[in-house]
């Protein structure tokens, strides 16, 4: 009778170790041998198999998760870099436009004012109308835009 409670609790042992990660044969065998309740005691000390794969396998996630997140922060970084040479590049282009602008706003500015002095001595000074239909004449028009009439004094 003793013997089959001896191997109950050795099942018993198994059982437990089974629902630890560890192999139940193993423990039950130690079990027979040197004491269910030693190696009961010895077994619930021990931590759960199962539980140290969870752990290293979070750990291992969280390395790749920081891993990734390097070298996004990596590729981000060089993008920013690359948007700013970018942006820059933008913003000379813009400068170098303006700067054509106001030279050739300049150089109309200047052609205007030599062709002023130009018109200054003829009678595109004074606006010419027409004798007909009373129309103002384009400067140096021989026929009248509205009625077609020939400009007198031309």
């Amino acid at each position: 009778m003793e013997i089959v409670i001896w191997l109950g609790f050795c099942a018993a042992v198994g059982y437990y170790a089974n629902s630890k990660g560890r192999s139940a044969i193993l423990w039950g065998l130690l079990a027979f041998v040197i004491s269910p309740l030693l190696a009961g005691l010895a077994l619930a000390l021990m931590k759960d198999k199962d539980t140290q794969q969870d752990i290293s396998q979070l750990r291992m996630n969280q390395q790749m998760m920081h891993d990734r997140i390097s070298s996004n922060e990596k590729m981000n970084e060089a993008r920013f870099s690359q948007v700013n040479a970018q942006l820059a590049q933008q913003q000379q282009n813009a400068q170098l436009a303006q700067q054509q602008n106001a030279r050739l706003a300049q150089q109309q500015q200047q052609l205007a004012q030599q062709q002023l002095p130009q018109q200054s001595g003829t009678a595109a000074a004074q606006p010419v109308f027409c004798g007909n239909c009373g129309a103002q004449l384009e400067p140096g028009a021989t026929f009248c835009a509205e009625c077609g009439a020939r400009v007198e004094g031309r």
